[in-house]
């Protein structure tokens, strides 16, 4: 079914694939803010890809298949009937130490890391233990390096599933970031 811009409300994710940036750019493309805070879906979900040094250029399927995925997932505080606006990430792990350790790992040899991993440290080691809030700041700061914004955040549900059971590279939902 095709997804008419007046309609497209999408989920907060963090740090979102190309289909939800893609969505987000549309006119009228707007985030929701009403709905629960579901599970299994990729809203404090990451899906991190670097092409491996050893694949050859391009666009064919073998380079696609040489791409090597890193899954890594935040941990939330276990608040009964939270919302996405108002859950807690989990202030006992030591998760944003290792999400920066991660992409420093995974990312440092590429050619935007000098400019870019300076400006994103102190993001990623923000101590914000509001969900949204960090992914707003996150997101922001991504929409920045293109010089865009992101949609309006609206009283509305998400009209665009981004949900894990539809696999990582299904329809509207595909991770690629």
């Amino acid at each position: 079914r095709m997804v008419h811009p007046e309609e497209t409300v999408l989920p907060l994710l963090i740090l979102p694939g190309k289909a939800w940036w893609e969505a987000a750019m549309q006119p009228g493309a707007q985030i929701g803010l009403e709905e629960p805070f579901p599970k299994q879906t990729f809203r404090n979900r990451l899906r991190l890809s670097q092409r491996n040094a050893s694949s050859e250029g391009g666009t064919t399927n073998s380079a696609l298949e040489s791409v090597a995925w890193l899954d890594f997932s935040i941990p939330m505080a276990h608040d009964a009937g939270r919302t996405g606006w108002n859950a807690r990430m989990d202030p006992s792990s030591p998760w944003r130490k290792h999400l920066w350790r991660t992409l420093q790992t995974h990312w440092s040899t590429l050619p935007f890391w000098e400019v870019l991993g300076p400006e994103l440290e102190p993001l990623v080691l923000d101590a914000e233990p509001l969900w949204h809030r960090y992914v707003l700041q996150l997101n922001s700061w991504m929409a920045e390096q293109w010089g865009a914004a992101l949609p309006p955040l609206v009283q509305k549900r998400p009209t665009l599933d981004f949900s894990a059971k539809k696999g990582i590279l299904a329809g509207p939902g595909g991770v690629s970031w």
